[in-house]
């Protein structure tokens, strides 16, 4: 047996601390290799799913979804390697003590703390911890809701959604918005835009904590990545069907089965120049196959999780043939996610240009855009989908478009706060120190050289402000400009046939109207200014 370091003695020898008593019976080692001396009775006591880890042969039928550590012994002792940090462990361990609580200063302690609480299902150290997140409300409520969200506690995620809305804190970033649906921030959204009267939409999901990712994948039903594929020798189901030109050569050397079976007949050397994943995968079936067979296979067979529409797509940029991809832009997503999974520099290039060219296609609703260039870390393009849904409400189908592509809360968050932000700036037309930059540069009031104001100018500028978010269109609105204009009490003259000169000199109606234009101009200009916000930037 090797000797503890010093670090670790002094730990154990410490007076403070509750876990180096001599009467302990199991050893639980942290992932930092600090050890935690323990007593079965009292662990067995504080989780049920410990009891069972502890004591095999008095097992139940607890159900825990994730593996238990590995049983080893130290010192005569069983002794199990927990995947927790000391820093998470020496609190949860204190909480199932008779001795003072842990202090758990800082939210990102208590947080650890409760996931690893409701992970071995502690029942009272959870109440402890939720007790102490929810105390933090006040201070950080969207960091809150966000975590109460994710660990699934309705109760503190409610209560955390009231503090929000009280500060109107719902548009306000938060890193934890990164491991929570769009559909869980939706929520909130809609529990603040309610004032509060829809609690029961505030009910979190259920499952599996989602990983936090600046390009999730919605294919969850890939086992594990590709980079660790372990590649199989394929058969011939009764249902194959062979693919059609050109991949359908004889004298091919291998054939990939596509998940619906569909066989794709296609050379090795040009796989392996046009994907660094898939020749590493061919290396060790070859290698498999030998070992099965012991002699060479001329052909070897692959089976692959795309589809035979995905696999024709990415295959057919490789291939020296025609290579027209298809309208659909949800296609392209699949087929560009497979060619980042296979390492396929040049079907990347193509299929991303492919996206990026349906930018202005009105056939494609923006958010579907976004979700898809969110998904493929694409900020050029999700920032053209952005400005294309300006002015146009998230709806519940909004939402459920950006379920399905998997985007976190914080995506969400950020066309929100890109929203709001040019909204604010196509107002500053119409707020006070704008005003006076626009009559400066167009000499009008104390600038102009008769020190007056045109006639038609508060009239204006008051219709604009009107709309809640102004747009260029607005500032050339017709009737608008129509009825700003012909409201002048002297514009058919007054006793003495005197005329105003703003709106009855034809010179002075063309500058009206070249005003009018600056305005939409300066709108549009000012919107161009705001920058969707994008991870790492």
């Amino acid at each position: 047996m090797l000797p503890l370091p010093p670090t670790l003695m002094t730990y154990l020898d410490d007076s403070s601390c509750p876990f180096a008593d001599s009467s302990a019976d199991v050893y639980v080692w942290s992932v930092d290799g600090l050890p935690f001396k323990l007593h079965n009775v009292i662990l067995s006591l504080a989780s049920g799913y410990l009891k069972n880890m502890l004591n095999p042969t008095v097992r139940g039928t607890h159900f825990h979804e994730e593996p238990e550590p590995e049983r080893t012994k130290y010192e005569g002792l069983p002794s199990f390697h927990f995947p927790e940090h000391s820093n998470v462990l020496d609190p949860l361990f204190r909480l199932c003590y008779p001795v003072d609580d842990p202090s758990l200063d800082s939210i990102d302690e208590v947080r650890s703390t409760l996931e690893a609480a409701k992970k071995y299902q502690m029942r009272e150290a959870m109440k402890i911890t939720k007790r102490k997140l929810l105390a933090f409300a006040e201070s950080e409520p969207m960091r809150v809701y966000a975590i109460a969200s994710q660990l699934g506690l309705e109760d503190v995620a409610v209560d955390a959604a009231k503090e929000v809305l009280k500060q109107e804190a719902q548009y306000t970033y938060t890193d934890e918005l990164e491991t929570i649906p769009a559909s869980a921030y939706s929520r909130l959204l809609a529990f603040c835009e309610s004032r509060g009267s829809t609690p029961d939409r505030l009910i979190v999901r259920r499952g599996p904590l989602p990983t936090p990712t600046v390009t999730p994948s919605p294919s969850h039903a890939r086992a594990k990545s590709l980079s660790a594929y372990s590649p199989r020798v394929a058969g011939f189901p009764s249902s194959s069907k062979p693919a059609p030109h050109p991949f359908d050569a004889r004298d091919a050397d291998i054939v990939i089965s596509a998940s619906d079976n569909v066989q794709f007949r296609v050379f090795k050397n040009v796989i392996e120049l046009a994907s660094p994943v898939l020749a590493s995968m061919l290396a060790g079936l070859s290698s498999s196959t030998e070992r099965r067979f012991s002699t060479p296979d001329p052909v070897r067979r692959l089976s692959l999780p795309e589809s035979s529409q995905v696999l024709s797509m990415i295959l057919r940029i490789c291939y020296p043939v025609d290579d027209t991809l298809p309208e659909d832009v949800h296609t392209l997503y699949l087929a560009l996610r497979a060619a980042k999974e296979y390492k396929m520099q040049k079907a990347i290039r193509v299929l991303q240009d492919a996206l990026f060219a349906r930018k202005d296609d009105s056939s494609v609703a923006p958010e579907l855009l976004y979700a898809i260039a969110c998904c493929c870390d694409l900020h050029p393009l999700a920032a053209a989908a952005a400005k294309r849904s300006l002015r146009t409400a998230l709806t519940d189908s909004t939402f459920a478009t950006f379920d399905k592509y998997g985007l976190s809360g914080a995506f969400v968050q950020r066309l929100l706060s890109y929203h709001q932000r040019c909204r604010d700036a196509a107002r500053y037309v119409v707020g006070h120190k704008w005003r006076t930059q626009l009559e400066s540069s167009c000499r009008l009031g104390k600038w102009a050289s008769d020190g007056q104001v045109p006639c038609w100018y508060e009239r204006y500028m008051s219709a604009i402000a009107e709309d809640p978010w102004p747009t260029p269109a607005t500032a050339t609105n017709a009737e608008l400009v129509r009825a700003a204009i012909s409201s002048c009490q002297q514009a058919a003259g007054d006793m003495y046939g005197r005329k105003c000169r703003y709106c009855s000199d034809p010179a002075h109606i063309v500058v009206y109207t070249e005003f009018t234009r600056y305005v939409a101009e300066t709108i549009e200009a000012l919107e161009n200014k705001v920058v969707l916000d994008w991870p790492g930037q």
